[in-house]
């Protein structure tokens, strides 16, 4: 009889327990739906904001330095590549010191002095200001420019020569102009020929089909130094012919240089307008 009755009250605080929790449960349902959960909501955000303003602190500091590792790495590696760049053109530039080093040298055991006097010249105009494939300079007579000067522009390239000349300024006629004949040598086999010009910068030189040559081969001026006409731009090797025209250009854009360097030479290549270019 006594167990029966404790299993009872048992049985009853346990569904008290449970409708104390039921109204808990509806009464915050009733709270959150009602206005008092603004007046809660704006409370707990309240409380809240400085723990949200300091996540977004964190977040904002946590992507700046991901950023700035990230930055850092790249410029590092940019760096690297950099400096790989200019430790392999210095090994270039100095080897070409030594090779001009060298050239000197011989020149002298050979009682060859240097080949050029050299007279620097501002360009003052190119086209299409100054006339088609020409160059007007600063320098004329009373600096001691005289006709068939050859001009030259960064460092080892030949670009024409002078074929007016007033008392301070000269007309340069660059290599370009049309049916002008220039002796090359084209490739790593050297062959020697002639490079005729075609206006507007280029060259073309016509040799037997199969010649070892290939596009960004250098195109040298015969001549005790290194001189170059410019680089091989095009190869045109039409089918069926035994010929292939070499198309020549500079390697840098001779209307935008502000400086040329007037030579004149013991030897040098002359300027022929009168010949015929071949087909």
């Amino acid at each position: 009889m006594i167990t029966s009755w404790r299993h009872d009250e048992q049985k009853k605080k346990q569904r008290r327990k449970l409708l104390g929790v039921v109204l808990l449960v509806s009464l915050l349902l009733l709270l959150l739906r009602g206005p008092v959960a603004n007046t809660l909501g704006g409370f707990f955000a309240l409380l809240g904001r400085p723990f949200w303003f300091i996540r977004d602190e964190l977040s904002i500091k946590y992507e700046s330095v991901a950023t700035a590792l990230s930055t850092k790495a790249r410029l590092e590696a940019e760096n690297k590549h950099l400096k790989d760049v200019l430790d392999e053109v210095s090994l270039e530039a100095y080897s070409r010191d030594q090779l001009k080093e060298e050239n000197d040298n011989l020149k002298a055991m050979l009682n060859r002095g240097s080949e050029y006097t050299y007279t620097l010249s501002r360009i003052l105009s190119a086209p299409p200001v100054s006339p088609y494939d020409t160059l007007l300079i600063d320098s004329g007579s009373d600096q001691g420019v005289t006709i068939g000067m050859q001009a030259l522009s960064q460092g080892d390239f030949k670009v024409g020569e002078v074929t007016r000349v007033w008392g301070r300024t000269a007309l340069v006629s660059l290599y370009s102009t049309p049916n002008t004949q220039l002796s090359v040598t084209v490739g790593s086999s050297s062959i020697p020929t002639v490079a005729w010009g075609l206006g507007g910068g280029n060259l073309r030189v016509i040799l037997p089909r199969g010649v070892a040559v290939k596009v960004g081969d250098l195109v040298s001026i015969p001549t005790l130094g290194a001189e170059y006409a410019g680089t091989v731009d095009a190869i045109d090797r039409p089918e069926g012919s035994s010929l292939e025209a070499i198309y020549i250009r500079l390697p840098f854009d001779v209307y935008k240089e502000k400086w040329l360097y007037l030579a004149t030479p013991k030897a040098s290549p002359q300027m022929n307008t009168n010949k015929t270019p071949p087909l």
